[in-house]
């Protein structure tokens, strides 16, 4: 249950200060932590029972993170998640501490800024791995320590393998990729499908390195629903991908469909092939079944053909329960 709070409030408190404030408040939870946390930085410290770790303390125009008292030294530590707004130089001169007493911890690598001043720089990917190796007598807090590694690793994005990778699979990639641009090129009874312009603000950009897919224009031939824009392709950052066809719930792209599934959610039933519509990211998904449930057979074993009927029956499927439900509603 632990673990799981600490991945839940990933999704909402994902901000640097967010950062900061839930790893000040398991500092004063967990001893290991805090000594794990500290040390991390500064190896030769000797941690007093009445050391106080401050929040963003003011001091001349500088607010550092961390401002550490410990048996009547002060020590910094600064955190940044993508904010490349550096402040060597001027924390360590305001609080007057020196560079060796001054950390800074940040989601990417931080070259030294002068080869005569050497500072406390960390990557939170590097103590996520150090968290690994932790272990607490009390379970409690072990439990409060492993959430913690899970809210970081989404927080700072940290991917992690464990397997090795299978290079001969990856033009599968390119297979299925060229197969949902045909299948993204059709005109059928109650609507037609283009393949819309990939530099759009919803095409791969929005999923990073963990998708990749097509934009496509969908058009109902009636005018029921006014034209649409939506996004179907494959998430590969699960050891089993998942296949999704997205509307994005913003005007000029997914809005119409998305607000007839938003009407009609509760009434909304699984399908043969998709999923229940879902919201994620402002925008309504509908994810593909392996028939391997209901036909005996994984996607992986079926032929060329079957696997390419079985991704148009699962686009067909969206789009005429889109269209039925608006028929229905009207």
């Amino acid at each position: 249950m632990i673990k799981t709070f600490f991945e839940n409030i990933s999704y909402r408190m994902c901000g640097e200060n967010d950062l900061s404030d839930i790893t000040w408040a398991l500092c004063y939870t967990s001893p290991l932590f805090k000594e794990t946390f500290l040390k991390f930085f500064f190896p030769d410290i000797h941690i007093s029972d009445d050391i106080e770790i401050e929040r963003e303390v003011a001091k001349d125009d500088s607010r550092p993170d961390f401002v550490i008292h410990n048996n009547g030294e002060l020590l910094l530590i600064e955190n940044k998640i993508n904010d490349r707004n550096q402040h060597f130089g001027q924390y360590d001169a305001a609080f007057k501490v020196t560079p060796e007493r001054f950390g800074y911890i940040a989601n990417y690598v931080i070259p030294q800024p002068d080869k005569n001043k050497i500072y406390k720089i960390r990557t939170w990917e590097d103590f996520y791995e150090l968290l690994e190796t932790v272990k607490a007598e009390d379970e409690q807090e072990q439990s409060l320590i492993e959430g913690y590694r899970l809210y970081l690793r989404n927080v700072c994005n940290i991917i992690e393998f464990t397997e090795p990778m299978k290079i001969e699979g990856i033009y599968s990639l390119y297979q299925f990729i060229e197969i949902l641009s045909k299948l993204c090129k059709r005109d059928e009874n109650h609507y037609t499908l283009e393949i819309y312009n990939v530099d759009r603000i919803f095409d791969n950009s929005h999923c990073g390195h963990r998708a990749t897919g097509i934009n496509f224009e969908l058009t109902y031939k009636d005018r029921s629903i006014r034209q649409t824009w939506g996004w179907v392709g494959i998430y590969f950052d699960k050891t089993t991908p998942e296949i999704c066809i997205g509307f994005n719930n913003a005007e000029n792209w997914g809005k119409p469909v998305c607000n007839i599934i938003k009407k009609n959610l509760d009434e909304w039933a699984e399908g043969k092939f998709c999923s229940k519509p879902y919201l994620e990211d402002n925008a309504y998904w509908f994810t593909f079944i392996d028939g391997h449930d209901r036909y005996g057979q994984h996607f992986d074993t079926l032929s060329l053909k079957e696997q390419t009927d079985q991704l148009k029956s699962f686009m067909d499927e969206v789009f005429e329960t889109i269209y039925n439900m608006k028929k229905a509603n009207k």
